[in-house]
């Protein structure tokens, strides 16, 4: 077993928005001879470093609740500052081992079972000696001696990476987007909804929605102002699925590796037992095992006929929903528009926009929505309208409004001026 050194120099991290390609990419490189990659297996060690991070900011959080979109709330965006200018090197309280090593095996029971079958302990007296530890289980369990490099898979992190870029000052990030149309719509996707196979499996349209959207935001920022940005990788799934061969090799040119072959081949993929991966996607879900969705891919790793899946199974009404509230941020990753192509709520999407039924959505997040009224969506709504406004106001108004309200709606003064210069006159209509 080859021991990657506290610096970590040959190790990369995959991550974005689920559902966006992440998985494939890291079951493309953990087919290379010289790499190891796991999936989805240490998510919870970042609930617990934002955790550690509001703490010590006096913010309040619930322990190990799923990372937010931090989405106008004041409070909330100088979390997010304090995630994006963190250390590792923060104590670690060994308290919460107990309940970290608990949701670590849950969360990587499918994806990693050689490492959660192992994994009882955590080691250091930091995020970063303990983030080591954990990386260490991935070569040991899922190398093959003679590996150069080492990475993991984890949505949903973005935010941290400046944190483990200065903590590791070789490492390399791949961020990955998504057309948000085909993110929704594989997670809600529309064909499933008049069957009983797969139940409890969707989420709300405002929390797919926000969550991309402070994803690409977040990418966009490192990407155009980071120091950090020579070290990151920029793929959009869409141009994976055109041209496998060219992208696979210009990630394998980042990471300084040579491409091998396997790498194309998708019957080299393998999942945590070693057997031959299917990919996870709700249209070729086929139902439940055990509790866990079944899939069947037939038509191949790299179809391309995924990239427009979304125009069937997601509605005109879904479709104008996603658009208005990814406009400027649909524009920034040049995706086209299938809706009317001009920013503006128009009322029936603001007083009857779409909603899943509580009952299908996935267990763990009913209890944040389960209960919300009528009333409660429309103030969820009229904070889409506020964020609307903000992108179209006259200059002069602009430069009156605190820089922190602006900062709870766009996360950075920077993007929103970005935002702003892409509302065009030819693209607004006024919001009445």
């Amino acid at each position: 077993m080859k021991h990657f050194d506290s610096d970590m120099e040959n190790y990369f991290m995959i991550t974005g928005m689920f559902r966006s390609g992440t998985t494939l990419i890291s079951k493309i490189l953990d087919a290379h001879d010289d790499i190891s990659c796991i999936p989805d297996m240490f998510t919870p060690f970042f609930n617990a470093f934002r955790d550690r991070i509001a703490q010590k900011k006096g913010i309040k959080t619930q322990p190990f609740e799923y990372i937010g979109d931090y989405f106008a709330d004041e409070i909330q965006s100088d979390l997010l500052k304090e995630i994006m200018k963190s250390s590792l090197d923060i104590e670690f309280d060994h308290s919460i081992d107990d309940e970290l090593v608990k949701k670590l095996k849950a969360r990587g029971r499918m994806t990693c079972p050689k490492i959660t079958e192992n994994l009882n302990h955590l080691y250091g007296n930091t995020f970063k000696e303990v983030y080591e530890g954990l990386i260490q289980f991935i070569p040991r369990y899922y190398g093959n001696s003679r590996e150069r490099l080492c990475g993991n898979k984890e949505v949903w992190v973005t935010e941290f990476l400046p944190a483990l870029a200065y903590a590791y000052p070789h490492a390399k990030f791949i961020l990955v987007n998504r057309d948000p149309r085909a993110v929704c719509a594989s997670k809600n996707a529309g064909s499933l909804k008049a069957t009983d196979k797969v139940k409890n499996e969707k989420y709300p349209w405002l929390f797919l929605i926000r969550q991309w959207r402070k994803l690409a935001i977040l990418s966009w920022i490192l990407k155009e102002f980071s120091p950090l940005k020579h070290r990151i990788y920029y793929l959009q799934y869409e141009e994976l699925l055109r041209s496998p061969a060219k992208k696979i090799s210009e990630i394998c040119a980042f990471l300084n590796i040579p491409l091998d072959e396997k790498m194309l081949d998708p019957d080299d993929f393998k999942d945590g037992r070693g057997n031959k991966w299917i990919q996870n996607s709700s249209y070729n879900c086929v139902g439940k095992e055990d509790g866990y969705l079944v899939f069947n891919d037939k038509k191949g790793i790299f179809d391309q006929t995924r990239i427009d899946k979304w125009k069937e199974v997601l509605s005109q009404e879904e479709i104008e929903f996603i658009e208005q509230l990814c406009f400027p941020e649909m524009r920034l990753f040049g995706y086209k528009f299938q809706g009317s192509g001009n920013l503006g709520l128009h009322d029936d999407l603001l007083f009857n926009s779409p909603v899943i039924p509580a009952d299908e959505l996935q267990e763990w997040i009913q209890k944040y929505y389960r209960d919300m009224t009528a009333s409660a969506q429309l103030k969820e709504m009229s904070q889409e309208m506020i964020r609307q406004k903000l992108l179209i106001i006259n200059n002069k108004l602009a430069e009156k409004i605190d820089s922190k309200a602006i900062e709870s709606y766009f996360y950075d003064i920077k993007y929103y001026k970005k935002a702003r210069d892409l509302m065009t006159t030819s693209i607004i209509t006024e919001i009445n």
